[in-house]
């Protein structure tokens, strides 16, 4: 081969080769938009400081965390401040994956109708702010949520929806052994 030719080849190779790597970068950063999803609420502005009271309800089970002279209470029992922090630390914690569905019709398969799921109310200021908790996706950390009034319903991560269905005994704060007794 003359040079000419070598060189042609050369330049032809270089050329395919910014190309494919062009499309490279620009194939890996639209499925880096495409990971990013904004949902109609932001859970993590729903802090122990700000709210006033939690309510956890499904079906007859009803869970209500009230903060009372900067102590919390679940269902008039003294709640554990370890266990009210970690709630509310899983509050923002809480990642948005996916719009599961923007279809009404659809609510009763994400298990997001008012029968099926976890209604999760926050009061701040005397207003409520209400989710559904829905069921649990492909692993115990995914779930799915939607905001009442809102017709999305988002695939989550995150430890909420265990937090939520724990009975309301997992909340109470531990009576400290008394002195003088012993396990039997």
């Amino acid at each position: 081969m003359d040079s000419k030719t070598i060189k042609s080849l050369l330049i032809i190779f270089v050329g395919l080769l910014a190309i494919a790597v062009g499309f490279h970068y620009l194939d890996k950063s639209s499925r880096e938009k495409k990971s990013i999803v904004t949902a109609d609420f932001n859970l993590s502005d729903f802090t122990e400081k700000k709210v006033e009271k939690v309510r956890v309800k499904k079906g007859n089970d009803e869970k209500i965390l009230i903060k009372e002279n900067e102590s919390w209470k679940i269902n008039g029992d003294e709640a554990s401040p370890d266990k009210v922090s970690g709630f509310f630390s899983g509050l923002s914690e809480i990642k948005i994956k996916e719009i599961a569905s923007k279809n009404v019709n659809n609510h009763k398969k994400f298990g997001i109708t008012k029968d099926d799921a976890y209604l999760l109310a926050f009061t701040r200021n005397g207003e409520d702010a209400v989710f559904f908790i829905g069921k649990s996706s492909v692993s115990p950390d995914l779930f799915y949520i939607k905001k009442k009034g809102s017709k999305n319903v988002y695939l989550a991560s995150g430890a909420l929806r265990g937090l939520v269905s724990q009975d309301a005994s997992a909340w109470l704060k531990e009576k400290p052994e008394k002195k003088g007794e012993e396990n039997k």
